[in-house]
């Protein structure tokens, strides 16, 4: 999903840009050394960067609405970027974790309006979407979409802040599941060894986890499903036929829908064709009992559904299916 939201009042924007001098700022290259794909400047992380960083956090937190609409649970370190004639950002996706938070939502909020060129691009699939809002709106995406910030083509700056967070979704099952889709995806695609992922991955798994800060017990159990949902891929009939080579098969694709205001930004897990037949797969990491995967299935229906629009247009039927990676099940919907 990318939303735009009013965030900052035209007092706090004054304030802020009131400190955007030279002598504040240094080549945006310090924030990533490797990268080539961009020219801008970056505020220094010295005074008044403090004053800011903790003057526009105590804004933001106190709009109780925002914070719960866009389920904000901990938040990055703020960047100030300055993007003066010329100055670009070429296409990129922001770090994991960012600004010391393991992030999966960014926002970038421009400060100012009144420039040519400098639009903010993002990108799901091979769609694109221009994004130029006022000062003071915030324009929220996915932590791993891929965005560029355009040339600046007139005489006048750009200035900026962008920050990322985590959701309040961020729970442990849903972070479980996110190592699961991760180890699966790249399974698939690097044909990696499994037996070797299991004998040297799971302590870093684990690392992962302690670093969310989770107790050891509820550790304990989403290492388990992890270890299962993997093994599966070996152990179980149904594990084997969804994760071998199919016609067209893609896994974890990204692709943009729009709905009136908004666009659904639809990542389906798994998608191939089998004997003429479309299928769209979307794994699954409850550590239920077999006997109630059906009925668990049944509650993904309407985000399959949503998927299934992705297809309509390619005359094949289509069969959605529910894979539970723990239990190496595929339920079909």
């Amino acid at each position: 999903m990318i939303w735009q939201s009013d965030l900052l009042s035209q007092d706090i924007v004054e304030y802020i840009t009131s400190h955007y001098k030279d002598k504040n700022f240094q080549c945006g290259s310090i924030s990533n050394p490797d990268s080539s794909v961009k020219q801008n400047l970056i505020m220094k992380w010295t005074d008044p960067y403090n004053r800011l960083n903790e003057g526009v956090w105590s804004e933001i937190k106190k709009k109780d609405h925002f914070t719960t609409l866009y389920s904000i649970r901990q938040m990055s370190q703020l960047y100030f970027l300055w993007y003066k004639p010329g100055h670009f950002y070429n296409w990129h996706m922001d770090s994991h974790p960012c600004g010391g938070v393991n992030a999966d939502m960014s926002m970038t909020s421009f400060l100012n309006d009144d420039y040519e060129g400098g639009e903010l691009v993002i990108k799901v699939g091979n769609v694109e979407t221009s994004h130029k809002p006022k000062a003071g709106t915030v324009v929220i995406y996915n932590t791993g979409a891929l965005h560029k910030i355009n040339p600046v083509t007139n005489k006048k700056d750009i200035e900026v802040i962008t920050f990322s967070y985590s959701s309040n979704n961020q729970d442990i099952q849903r972070f479980t599941g996110n190592i699961v889709h991760k180890y699966l995806e790249i399974i698939v695609k690097k044909q990696l060894d499994i037996d070797i992922i299991l004998s040297n991955k799971l302590g870093y798994i684990e690392s992962l986890f302690i670093a969310q800060n989770y107790n050891k017990d509820d550790i304990d159990i989403a290492l388990n499903v992890v270890k299962q949902s993997i093994k599966m891929l070996k152990e179980s009939i149904d594990g084997q036929w969804i994760f071998q080579h199919h016609l067209k098969d893609k896994s974890e694709v990204h692709y943009l829908l729009e709905q009136e205001h908004t666009f659904d930004h639809l990542i389906p897990d798994r998608s191939f064709i089998d004997n003429n037949v479309q299928w769209i797969v979307d794994y699954k990491t409850p550590f239920l009992p077999i006997k109630d995967l059906s009925g668990e299935a049944k509650k993904h229906r309407s985000q399959l559904n949503l998927y299934e629009n992705i297809f309509k247009d390619d005359d094949l039927m289509i069969q959605k299916a529910i894979y539970f990676a723990p239990q190496g099940r595929l339920i079909k919907l």
